[in-house]
Order: C-alpha cells, then structure tokens, then sequence
C-alpha cells in the first residue's frame, strides 16, 4: 500500500501506524491514539487521512473539533458527535441541555450498542480544547473499549496530552499509543522541495528552507507552493523570496494565534517579546499584569497556541523569529510601556548591565538615577569591546532622560566625543548645541 494523500510527504512512518490502528479496527481489536505536535506540524492532515482510509474501508467514523471558542460549552464536542450518528433516542439528545447537575453520559450506550455492527473510528482534533464534560464522556468511552470495535483518534497542539480521557497505561486492555510529531530534517525537507518544486533544490536552498521555516512541514509547503507559483526556482539566489513568503504565513499565524487567546495570554505573550527568558516566571507574570499568575490553563492556551512553551526557567517563544511579528501587533506607546516595565523589574533583579540596556533602548523615560548609569556603564563596556554605534545608542537614549542642564552638557560632550568616530558631522553639530545652550 502506497502511503500517501496528505499536502507534503515525510509522515510516512506515523501514517503506518495510523493504517494498523484502521487495520486493527477493522478485524474489533480497539486502540486510543494520540497524535501530538506544534502547530503546522501536519496533525490534522494525518487524522484526515485517517478518517478517510478508515470510511473506505466500510467503517464508520466520527468526527469532532474542539476549539477554545466551545471549551466552556457542555457536551461540545460529544454533540458534534452524536449529531452526525444515527439511531440517537430523543432522550440523549435532551441531556445534551440538561442542567449541570445530570450525570448521565448522553449518547454513550447508543454509540457502543451501534458499533457492534459497524466497527467505528471515533476522531477528534485539538483534545487540549475539549469542555470537561466532553472529557468525561471521553473517559467514561475509554473505560468501555475492551472487547469492542472502537477506537479512539484525537491529536493534540503544542505539547502532549497524554492520558488527556483517563486511557489506560501501556500494555492495558486497550492499546494506548502516542504518535508525536517532530520538525523536518533536511532530508524530509529536501524531498518537499523536490515535490513540490518539480526540480531538486539546490542544497544551500534546502539548508536555508529548512532553518528558516523551522521544520514545520505546513509553513513551508505553503511558502514553497506560492514560491513556485510566483515562476521562482530552488536556487540559492532565490533565498530571500522565499525567507519573505516563510515571514509572511508566520506573521499572518501569529495575528491569528494572538487572536484567538485571552487578553491574559496576550500579555502573557507581548511580556515574553520584550525581555525573552531574560526574567524568571515570577517576574514575567508581574510583567504581564495581575490575572497571568492565576489564570486557569494558562500554560496549556500558550502551549496550544504554537507561541510560547515551557523552558528551564519559565517560559519561552517557540519561535523567536515570532517576536518581531509580536511586537508590531503592538502601538509604539503600548511598547514602550512594556519596555520600561521590563527593564524596573530588570533592574530590581539586578540583572546585568548590558541586558537592563538591551531593555531601556525601546523604554520610554523613567526618570529614575539608575536609568542613566546604566547606560553610561553598558557605554563604556560597549566602547572597549569596540562597539562604537551601541556606546552612542546607549548615550543617545539616556539623553531622553529628564536631566539637569549640566548633567545634560557633560553626558553631550562624552557622545560627541564618540561621534567622532564614527559621525564627524553630527559630533560638531552637537558641540555647536552644546556651546549655544551654555
């Protein structure tokens, strides 16, 4: 059997799996699978595929979608099942909208009682999403699956959620299996260009598409389609129209990701953009605003989003490349702000000089002592590494500082000194400031 009918090749392995589990299914051994992987990384496509393999091999599937939109809604996506299936009693379709206090798991009998004659694949996608009734229904199906001809496909983003219906643990009665999805090698992205391109790209075209879209096979089939499209060839020199196709399905992601998240999450993220891992989680949750440190599932929103993810000390983005696409979705004042914040907390945590800095160049004015030592001292140290434009950057910035008159001369006189090395002109025309002012 040939593997294939998903936009771009290199999962064949998980798709064998994914064949046994239909294969298996079909001769009444059941299974719960979980395929897991960021965002872009093909979940969908592969529990597509499967769905389809499995409806031409006479089963019945179906199918749901979890989404945050419907995470608080009751019996979410177990109604998006049970629509779809027939020989539903009126009696299950009422205890979908019957009050909290109802413990009955609607549908559940039918579905099991059905199955007997017709093996069936039951597929949901983005399981972190799933209302908690919905994941007690699921967990109530799983306790149920030994001996019948039922399996469970669900997928999950940004990390693993394993044991997300309560499945049983490996070797159980019902087969437990993660399928977790990794980034593109350069050899699963070399086969892509090739595909997709009609022509075997050059090698430092496969190298550049490779770090550039960060493995993600979804990213760059798209970028690669529209690239071919656009009359371009995989050559090195066209490396930047494709690095500007990558940056612009990224830049579009990230809108939509940040869309779809709470103003606490956003925050959250925004927070992350400015300092990096530069404070600890303490730190960026105060960062943040009040509500990040006790947010539920907050970690899990972020995770599931493809933005941020756990790391040694906190948080992280997923993809630096992100934070140039995360800050332009801000106003230069709500940057600024931001900016000044981090670089308080910063320097509360007394955290080096040059990262204090780093924070201070895109702050507003503080007005604080401190703000002007530190870049008087990230000056100097910039200077004997032989950094000149930083040294001036630093000076420049501390000049926007409420200063007194003579502190401002003397904090003139040292960037003038600095110009001229590097901008003559501008170092006379501060001096020519300097002496009118005085």
């Amino acid at each position: 059997m040939q593997l294939n009918g998903l936009p771009f090749p290199g999962r064949e392995r998980e798709q064998a799996v994914l064949a046994s589990v239909v294969t298996d299914l079909a001769a009444g051994r059941p299974a719960v699978v979980t395929v897991s992987g960021r965002p872009g990384f093909g979940q969908g496509p592969l529990l597509g595929w499967t769905a389809e393999l499995a409806e031409e091999r006479g089963l019945r599937v179906l199918r749901a979608q979890a989404t945050l939109g419907e995470s608080r809604l009751r019996y979410g996506v177990v109604e998006q099942l049970l629509t779809t299936m027939d020989g539903l009693t009126d009696s299950s379709l009422g205890a979908l909208a019957e009050p909290e206090r109802d413990d009955r798991l609607p549908g559940l009998a039918e579905l099991l009682r059905s199955a007997r004659d017709r093996p069936t694949l039951v597929v949901v996608d983005e399981v972190e999403w799933l209302d908690p009734d919905s994941r007690r229904w699921f967990g109530a199906l799983v306790r149920r699956l030994p001996g019948m001809p039922v399996s469970l496909l669900a997928s999950s983003s940004g990390v693993s959620h394993w044991g997300w219906c309560g499945g049983f643990p490996f070797p159980g009665p019902v087969p437990s299996r993660q399928v977790p999805l990794s980034a593109f090698t350069l050899r699963d992205v070399t086969t892509l260009v090739t595909t997709v391109c009609g022509t075997p790209g050059q090698e430092p075209f496969n190298a550049a598409a490779c770090e550039i879209s960060a493995g993600n096979p979804m990213v760059l089939h798209e970028a690669l389609r529209q690239f071919t499209a656009r009359g371009f060839a995989p050559v090195a020199e066209s490396v930047p129209e494709l690095r500007a196709l990558i940056e612009a399905i990224c830049g579009a992601y990230v809108a939509r990701a940040l869309s779809g998240l709470s103003d606490t999450a956003v925050a959250v993220v925004r927070a992350l953009a400015v300092c990096g891992e530069l404070l600890d989680l303490p730190q960026l949750y105060a960062l943040a605003g009040p509500r990040a440190a006790s947010e539920p599932g907050l970690g899990a929103a972020l995770e599931a989003s493809g933005l941020a993810t756990a790391s040694d000390t906190g948080l992280r983005l997923c993809c630096p490349e992100a934070r140039k696409w995360i800050l332009e979705e801000m106003t230069a004042a709500e940057r600024a702000e931001l900016h000044a914040r981090a670089a308080e907390l910063a320097h509360r945590a007394a955290l080096p000089d040059e990262d204090i800095a780093r924070l201070l160049l895109d702050a507003r004015p503080l007005g604080e002592p401190w703000v002007t030592h530190v870049l008087r001292r990230t000056c100097a140290a910039t200077l004997r590494a032989g950094h000149p434009d930083h040294a001036i950057a630093c000076l420049s910035r501390a000049l926007e500082e409420p200063l007194d008159p003579a502190e401002r001369a003397q904090l003139g006189l040292e960037l003038a000194a600095i110009e001229v090395l590097t901008a003559p002109e501008a170092s006379d025309r501060r001096l020519a400031e300097i002496v009118r002012s005085g």
